[in-house]
């Protein structure tokens, strides 16, 4: 066997905006099909994560989308086991129009026509010139999915290993840029899939700067930190539990929402993310973008008083003048997924014995690819003005009066960037300690 392509598979993402080039397909798939396969992947992964004691962020999406096309490209067991790792293993046969419509329906709705540098979402296959790939594959995904084909020379690793992070640097508007670390691409290399992901969106209701203070975060029940805690009071969407607040902060245009789970107890972190799941997580979102019916009156601080709710109405979320307090933040997070992917049942991926990507090559002429690595760097970075996010990832081989809710985040908590319209999961992660 040639040291070509026998630990040649490198993918790579990192999030940004893919314009879907025309194609015939047979019957259109609707993108809320995979939404909810894919938040559960969220939650598997979020799962393996949290077990370590740190500030997280990760995109979801921006892992599956490489993973995925490296799992339409396999078969035999590496193929089953791909799928079920990922929960689409009823999408099996339409891996490519899924992706499309999730691309096209959703993620391309994210940035309004007039701010379309707001988000990105953009896949490349960067191919070794010395070829020996399926072209009938790649050609089928750049196709339905808009994404970009890049020869790049791998005997040259370094030079090769610039290109890609380079390319990363301008999708995400420089936030992220090493994403591939050195030496993980090598003379070996028969591959790689980017994928770049970029967010950056406007509060709503913006923050007051005049408003930040320092004030203590609170590490445990005892331990704190100082740090600039922001500040406003205004109308929100508010989930009240025996455990937990939810609250969902929009973003300009209402396609967007950040959603914060705050735990009752200082250190009730760890139990509240326990009782989560995507299912769970789902319903709060849909709980909390509940329209907001409004009276004519004016109510308390010259604020519309909210009709009455209806019979049948869900009564765990409500809007209410909220004294929000919320943390001005900055999390960044580069971790290597390859044990959580194997934890998740994807072992044969990245054995090189039992591999199976032959769908991936020219049959006649490739070697064996397995794949190599896999890692995934993001940040996020939460202001008085808004958000900006940023993921790559690298794969180798209500109701109410005068009363004001309070919703003070000066512990940990968990947060959530979804798509309101098909509550698409695109970042998730936690703030532990705002001042790492």
């Amino acid at each position: 066997m040639s040291t070509f392509a026998r630990r040649g598979l490198i993918l790579v993402a990192a999030l940004l905006c893919a314009r879907i080039a025309p194609a015939d397909e047979p019957e259109p798939v609707p993108a809320e099909s995979i939404v909810g396969e894919l938040n559960e992947f969220a939650w598997d992964v979020y799962g393996e994560l949290r077990e370590v004691d740190a500030n997280l962020i990760f995109s979801p999406i921006g892992l599956a989308a490489p993973l995925s096309i490296a799992a339409d490209g396999a078969g035999g067991t590496t193929r089953t086991q791909m799928l079920d790792g990922l929960h689409l293993t009823e999408r099996s046969d339409r891996l490519r129009e899924s992706f499309a419509a999730l691309q096209h329906d959703v993620l391309e709705t994210i940035a309004g026509k007039r701010d379309r540098n707001s988000w990105t979402f953009l896949t490349s296959l960067w191919l070794d010139r010395r070829g020996g790939f399926n072209q009938s594959f790649t050609d089928s995904w750049t196709t339905s999915t808009g994404a970009e084909l890049r020869p790049v020379n791998f005997r040259r690793p370094l030079t090769a290993t610039n290109a890609v992070n380079a390319w990363f640097h301008q999708q995400t508007r420089g936030m992220l840029s090493q994403v591939i670390p050195p030496g993980a691409v090598t003379r070996e290399t028969a591959f790689v899939i980017a994928n770049a992901t970029y967010f950056e969106k406007q509060w709503s209701h913006k923050f007051d700067p005049g408003k930040t203070s320092e004030e203590d975060f609170f590490l445990n029940e005892t331990a704190t930190v100082r740090h600039a805690m922001m500040f406003q009071l205004s109308r929100f969407a508010i989930q009240e539990e025996e455990d937990f607040q939810a609250i969902r902060l929009p973003y300009v245009g209402d396609s967007t929402s950040l959603i914060v789970i705050l735990p009752r107890s200082k250190s009730g972190l760890a139990d509240v993310e326990q009782s989560l799941d995507a299912k769970s997580f789902t319903e709060i979102v849909a709980n909390l973008l509940m329209p907001e019916e409004e009276d004519a009156g004016p109510g308390f601080f010259g604020t519309p008083r909210p009709r009455p709710r209806k019979a049948g109405a869900e009564e765990h979320a409500q809007w209410a003048l909220t004294s929000l307090h919320l943390p001005r933040f900055k999390v960044a997070s580069h971790g290597d997924f390859m044990n959580t992917l194997r934890n998740l049942g994807m072992t044969d991926a990245f054995d090189k014995d039992k591999a199976d990507f032959t769908g991936l090559v020219a049959r006649k002429t490739a070697d064996p690819i397995s794949l190599s690595f896999v890692v995934q760097s993001a940040v996020i970075d939460v202001d008085e003005q808004g958000t900006r996010a940023a993921a790559a990832t690298g794969v180798g081989g209500f109701g109410g009066g005068p009363r004001v809710t309070l919703f003070r985040a000066d512990h940990p908590f968990l947060f959530a960037i979804v798509h309101n319209e098909s509550k698409c999961i695109l970042f998730l992660g936690r703030l532990i300690d705002p001042s790492r």
